[in-house]
C-alpha cells in the first residue's frame, strides 16, 4: 500500500530523498551545464547566452540554499520557492538549445535536439522522486521548446514542417511525462518497502525481547526448583532425572541468549558480553564449566554433561533425551 503523497510525513520524506538525490547529482550537472553553455557561448551573442547562464546560476544557488535544510521544504513558502528555483534552473538549461534551433545549420539543429533530449532525460531520472518537481521540470523544458519551434516554422509558412516537428516534440514530451510518473511510483514503492522492512525488523526485536522475558520467568523457576530438588535427592535415578531437567533448561537458556545475540548482531550492537556465553555455563551437577562443541559450530556438548542413564540407559530414560543425544553427540 503506497502512502498518500499528501501525508505530511510522507511528503517530508519524499522531499528529503529528492533533495539528497539532487545534491549527489549536482557535480555532474554542473559539469554538463558548464560544457553546454561554453559551446553555446561560441555560437550565440552574449546578449542571448548571458541571461540563460544567469538563470541557471540563480536556480542552482537557490536550490543549494534550500537543500541545506531539506526537512523544512514542507513549509509552504519554501516549497513554492523550491519549485520556482527548479523551473528557473530548467528554463536556463533549455533556452540555449531553443535559440540554437533557429540557426540555419543542420549541425546546430542536431546539437539543439541533443541538448533538449539530455534535459528530458535529466528530468525523468533525477527529478522524478517528487512528482511536482518532475512536472515542473518537464513544463520548463516543454514550453520554451514548443514556443521556439512555433516561432521557427510559422513565419516561414511551412505548415508541414511545423506539424511534423510539433508532433515529434509532443511524442517526446508525452513519453518523458509517462517515464516521470512511472519512475515516481517506483521510488515511492521502494521507499514504502524500506519503511515496511524497518517496521518488521523493529517488531521482530520487540517480539524477541518480550518472548525472552516471558520465557525466562518460568525457566528460572524450573532451574531454581530443579537445583533445590537436586540438593535434596539421594537416589541416583532421581539425581539423573533432575540433572537432565536442569541441563535441558540451561540449554534453552543458551538458545535464548544466542537468539538475542543474533538480533544484536543484526542491529550492529555488540553481542556475547563478558560472563555470558556458552563457555561460561556451568554443569548443574558439580559446577564444572561446560565447553562449547567446536565440531558443531558452538553448540553444547550434550553427551559430555548428560548423566550416564541418558547416554547409556534404555527405555523412557533414553527416549526422553534422545533428540539431544542424536543431534549433539558424536556418531558412534
Amino acid at each position: 500500500m503506497i502512502t498518500s503523497p499528501h501525508d505530511p510525513a510522507a511528503l517530508r520524506d519524499e522531499l528529503v530523498r529528492q533533495s539528497d538525490l539532487l545534491r549527489r547529482e549536482r557535480p555532474v550537472r554542473l559539469v554538463a551545464m558548464t560544457l553546454a553553455n561554453a559551446i553555446a557561448a561560441t555560437l550565440l551573442p552574449p546578449s542571448l547566452i548571458l541571461p540563460c547562464i544567469l538563470a541557471v546560476i540563480l536556480g542552482e544557488i537557490g536550490q543549494f540554499l534550500l537543500d541545506r535544510e531539506p526537512a523544512r521544504l514542507v513549509e509552504p513558502a519554501r516549497y513554492r520557492l523550491y519549485l520556482l528555483m527548479a523551473f528557473l534552473l530548467e528554463t536556463g538549461f533549455v533556452m540555449p538549445p531553443a535559440i540554437l534551433w533557429h540557426l540555419d545549420d543542420p549541425f546546430m539543429k542536431a546539437f539543439a535536439v541533443g541538448l533538449a533530449t539530455c534535459l528530458m532525460l535529466h528530468v525523468a531520472t533525477v527529478r522524478s522522486i517528487h512528482l511536482p518537481m518532475g512536472l515542473t521540470g518537464i513544463a520548463a523544458v516543454a514550453l520554451p521548446g514548443l514556443a521556439s519551434n512555433t516561432l521557427y516554422w510559422l513565419p516561414r509558412g511551412e505548415l508541414t514542417g511545423f506539424m511534423v516537428s510539433t508532433l515529434c516534440a509532443l511524442v517526446a514530451i508525452g513519453y518523458t511525462l509517462g517515464a516521470i510518473v512511472v519512475s515516481n511510483r517506483l521510488h515511492r514503492e521502494s521507499a514504502e518497502r524500506g519503511l515496511a522492512a524497518q517496521s518488521a525488523s523493529a517488531a521482530k526485536d520487540r517480539f524477541l525481547a518480550q518472548m525472552s522475558h516471558e520465557l525466562r520467568t518460568p525457566l528460572n523457576a524450573i532451574l531454581g526448583m530443579g537445583h533445590a530438588e537436586l540438593r535434596r535427592a539421594r537416589d541416583p535415578a532421581s539425581r539423573d532425572h533432575l540433572s537432565v531437567l536442569i541441563t535441558a533448561a540451561q540449554g534453552l537458556s543458551v538458545i535464548l541468549d544466542d537468539i538475542l545475540d543474533m538480533s544484536a548482531v543484526q542491529k550492529g550492537a555488540a553481542a556475547d558480553p563478558p560472563g555470558r556465553g556458552l563457555a561460561a555455563r556451568r554443569d548443574p551437577g558439580d559446577g564444572r564449566a561446560v565447553p562449547p562443541d567446536h565440531r558443531g559450530g558452538g553448540g553444547w556438548r550434550w553427551c559430555s554433561i548428560l548423566p550416564p542413564t541418558c547416554r547409556q540407559g534404555r527405555g523412557s530414560t533414553r527416549s526422553g533425551c534422545g533428540n539431544a543425544c542424536r543431534t549433539s553427540c558424536p556418531t558412534r
